[in-house]
This record gives structure tokens, sequence and C-alpha cells, in this order.
């Protein structure tokens, strides 16, 4: 039996996507093997939380992506209180500076690669250019450091794989695809067409450029002009597209949620007749499966990583041209046949991404490490 740390301090609340890949992979490890002992790595909130749901715990503080590049120490005295690590897994893309040395540093460590926005699109999470230069530095401080400092690299994606190519050779990765939860497909499995009230179209509206609600809202315009009743709700907020809604008139037909359950995220979005995801860039995109499991038709941007998730169960469309993305929802919206279609097909097609198969595919890769020697210190 191996000793597995799992560090989720930047997991934190479930509603982003790292937090929803951390909260269901503890709760998948500690269900499914009994051959490894876990104890998660958390700031005192969640641990209290998942402690609740009886899984071990080390409280360990630092947070944010400096804290936790600074926190060996703090680590280090979790490894002596709770016993040396056979296998440190890092659940998000940063590990301590310096985590291979000492007397009680891990033999093996794993790390589990989100994305590369911060380095490669550093504009595209925050406009303010001092803001954006240094997420750019941090990442690149920060993000090859646990790349290359890692025995094995799960990444989730294979667009997310191929971007980080030029640190990490293919014997040393492995994609591992996340998962989408079972609330969402029983209660996809239910859904059926709305029959009242006026047409809607759902987004999540993350203010960061990358997640690129202004073409959204600037092809809703287009869409308004033949469909004057269809709205857009915006889940979690405006997207940071505030003025382009008043600009475009669009303030009665965009309502912002910001603060939903996932309950109530699951009812909105499964009522809606489109779902989109227009990101410019993404390192997996949970919410396309989440929204195919609902059976709701779900419109796509061409970046790689949404396509890979999406397959042939969503239609795609070039992430800056708002005129084709008009075209596509316009279509789904005259056409019950073809959302039907595209429901079915989302559905079958989101049923192939399970937290499940996620936790046998990291249990892989953890067999994988333990069985080669472990590495020096460094």
């Amino acid at each position: 039996m191996a000793r597995i740390y799992l560090d989720a301090r930047a997991a934190g609340s479930a509603t982003s996507g790292v937090g929803r890949y951390g909260h269901a992979l503890v709760d998948e490890l500690s269900r499914q093997s009994s051959r490894h002992e876990f104890i998660v790595i958390a700031g005192h909130g969640l641990a209290t939380q998942l402690r609740g749901r009886g899984v071990q715990c080390a409280e360990v503080g630092g947070s944010g992506s400096v804290g936790l590049a600074l926190s060996r120490l703090l680590l280090t005295a979790a490894f002596r209180t709770h016993g040396p690590a056979d296998v440190y897994h890092a659940l998000f893309h940063v590990v301590p500076y310096g985590i291979r040395r000492g007397t009680h540093a891990p033999p093996r460590v794993i790390v589990t690669l989100h994305d590369l926005v911060w380095i490669d699109h550093a504009k595209q999470v925050d406009p303010r250019p001092l803001q954006a230069a240094w997420r750019r530095r941090v990442g690149t401080s920060l993000i090859p450091y646990a790349l290359t400092v890692a025995d094995h690299v799960i990444c989730n994606s294979d667009a997310t794989a191929l971007a980080a190519t030029r640190w990490l050779p293919s014997d040393r990765r492995s994609v591992v695809h996340m998962g989408v939860d079972q609330a969402f497909l029983t209660a996809g499995e239910t859904r059926h067409e709305a029959t009242h009230g006026s047409p809607y179209i759902t987004a999540f509206g993350v203010p960061k450029p990358y997640k690129n609600i202004a073409c959204l809202v600037r092809a809703l315009a287009v869409v308004r002009r033949d469909h004057p009743g269809v709205r857009l709700v915006l889940l979690g907020g405006d997207g940071g597209v505030h003025a382009e809604i008043v600009r475009l008139g669009l303030q009665s037909a965009v309502d912002v949620r910001r603060n939903v359950s996932d309950t109530e995220l699951r009812d909105v979005v499964r009522g809606a007749e489109v779902h989109v995801v227009p990101s410019l860039v993404e390192g997996f995109g949970l919410p396309v499966i989440e929204a195919m499991a609902l059976g709701t038709p779900v419109v796509t941007s061409d970046a790689a990583a949404l396509r890979e998730v999406a397959g042939d169960a969503a239609p795609s469309v070039c992430a800056t041209d708002p005129d084709a993305l008009a075209a596509v929802i316009a279509r789904l919206l005259d056409d019950a046949s073809l959302r039907s279609a595209f429901s079915i097909a989302g559905l079958e097609r989101a049923r192939r991404f399970t937290w499940g198969q996620t936790a046998v595919d990291t249990l892989a890769v953890y067999d994988r490490v333990l069985a080669a020697p472990a590495r020096a210190q460094s």
C-alpha cells in the first residue's frame, strides 16, 4: 500500500473546473481504491468539508499560485505529522519550489496540468497590461517548473498535452479526461423541449476575455433580427461585457444570474434551446459535457480542446466570427428536429466522460509511477 498525498489546495469551491476536478477525483479515489492510503492536503475550509465526507486530510496553508509555490516547509511539516509520502500528486499545475529537497521530500511527484492559458494567452485572461504581464510572469515561472520536476504529468486533454510538449516528452505525460457528475446525466435523461415561455440561450459569463462572451453577445444581436423573442442567460456573471450589452441595446434580452447553485444551473441549462461555449481557448471544456449531459444542444468555438470534448455531437464555429455563430444558433432555433438530434448525440457523448473513469485512469498512472525507480532528490 502506498501513501498518496493529493494536494487540493487550489480546488477550493466545486464551482470552477479545477474545483470540480479536485472534489470529484478525491471522492472517486477514496471510493475505488483500498490499495492505497489517500491523504488530501487542503486549507481549513476544504479540509473541514472533506472530513465531513470521511476523507483523511492534512491542513496546510498556502493559497494562490505564489502561496503554493512558497509552501515547501509547510508541506514538509505535514509529511512529518501524517507520515512520509510515497507519491505527492498536485491536482493543480503548481508545486512548491524545492519539492524534491530535504529529508521528507516525496520520492515521486505527479502533477495535473489543466491548461497553459497564463503562459500562452495572458492578455486573454486579463485585458489590463500590467496584470496580464504579471500573470504571464507567474505562469512562466511556476508551471514549467512543476512540469519538469514531476515524474509524470496528467494532462486533461490531448490539446493540453500537445501544448505542453515543449517541456514534456511523451513518456512523462498521460491524457486523463475529466468527467461529468451523475446528477447532470440524471437530469438530462428527463429533459423535454420547452413548451412555454420565450426561448433562451445559455452560457457561462466568466469575466475573462478568453471566454469570448463579447462574441456571443454580438451574435445574439444578429439572431434577434429574425428571432426577437430569444434571450441570453449568462450564468455566474456578465462575462465582463456589460458595456457591449448596453452598446447593442440588449439589456432587456440578457439575463445575468450571478449566484446559482448546481441545482439551479442544471434547471436553467436543461431548459435552454442552445448552450454556447464560445471560448478562444480551453484546457478541457467541462461546460460542454455538462450541458450535453443535460440533453441541451451545444454550440462550441473551434478551440482544439472543445472540439476534442464535443466530437461530432456539437457544431463548431470560428471563435472570432459572430455572424457564423449567429447563423448556427438561428439554424438550431428554427429546426426542432436538428435540436433533438444534437440533444441525443450530446447525451450519448457525455456518457463517455465519467469521474469514475477519471479515477481509474489516474490510478493507472499511480501504478506506473510506483513501479518505476524513484528519481533522485534535486
